[in-house]
């Protein structure tokens, strides 16, 4: 995400960036983390724990969109 925010260009960086963990204060963290790049996206936060919505989520993206799951990165 950082990679992505830190674009020169406005164009180059992604409309909306959604960051989504079972853990509030994972969450939290994160935002803290992003704080100086808020205004370079549209910056969303998602506390969950059922699978069934994250694929609800990927299912409603629009086209060209990209996920990373970065699951077990620590």
């Amino acid at each position: 995400g950082l990679h992505l925010l830190g674009k020169a260009q406005a164009a180059d960086r992604p409309q909306r960036l959604t960051f989504v963990n079972r853990s509030p204060a994972r969450l939290t963290r994160l935002a803290e983390i992003l704080r100086p790049w808020q205004g370079q996206g549209d910056i969303r936060y998602l506390c969950n724990d059922v699978p069934e919505r994250n694929d609800d989520l990927v299912a409603a993206l629009p086209a060209g969109s990209i996920v990373i799951n970065a699951t077990g990165m620590g």
